[in-house]
């Protein structure tokens, strides 16, 4: 009778974990190193966690660093991504299948800025987008920083970005050594 008990208790146990287990968001990435406060919400759990270097990070987590601080992220596709300090981001799609055959990755940048280091996407159907409040920024494999809280920032070290300002249709690119800001439409710096 005891081994039965001890039965019923692994089945009981492993019926509650699995179902958690199979509906889990897979990894998106890695947390390569943090500086100062880092924290990370859970929409499972419904809270801020102090987020750690080597954590996994998932889809749908918001990110947001303190004053002086900053994380870097290890992307599965070999992309890094630096969030600076003072910043919220949601890492809304990651590595996600899309309707042409390549996969989508989406970085919602609420307020603040990162710098990006993206690998260039093998899958000429694959997209890697940013979006701030005022622009949508897509790339194919550059490096460069992307955000703004009002007025919309980019600027490239190697590489090409196209940026769409919300409400508009026409869109704008940049190439390595050019930056551009704006709200409405985009001015480009070289």
């Amino acid at each position: 009778m005891f081994c039965s008990a001890k039965f019923f208790f692994r089945v009981a146990v492993a019926l509650a974990v699995l179902p958690a287990l199979s509906f889990s968001a897979p990894a998106a990435g890695k947390v390569r190193s943090t500086l100062g406060i880092v924290d990370r919400w859970k929409v499972k759990l419904n809270n801020w966690e102090q987020l750690w270097t080597g954590a996994k990070v998932y889809q749908s987590d918001l990110v947001r660093t303190g004053v002086e601080s900053e994380v870097v992220f290890a992307l599965p596709d070999g992309s890094s991504i630096t969030i600076a300090e003072n910043t919220e981001i949601e890492l809304s799609q990651l590595l996600e299948p899309n309707d042409e055959g390549g996969f989508e990755t989406k970085i919602d940048v609420h307020k603040g800025f990162i710098n990006f280091a993206v690998r260039k996407q093998k899958n000429k159907k694959s997209n890697f987008k940013f979006k701030t409040g005022t622009a949508t920024a897509s790339i194919r494999g550059t490096e460069g920083f992307v955000g703004g809280e009002g007025t919309f920032f980019a600027g490239l070290k190697t590489g090409k970005l196209e940026i769409v300002p919300d409400g508009s249709n026409r869109m704008v690119a940049i190439e390595a050594g050019e930056t551009t800001f704006g709200r409405d439409s985009l001015v480009v710096l070289k």
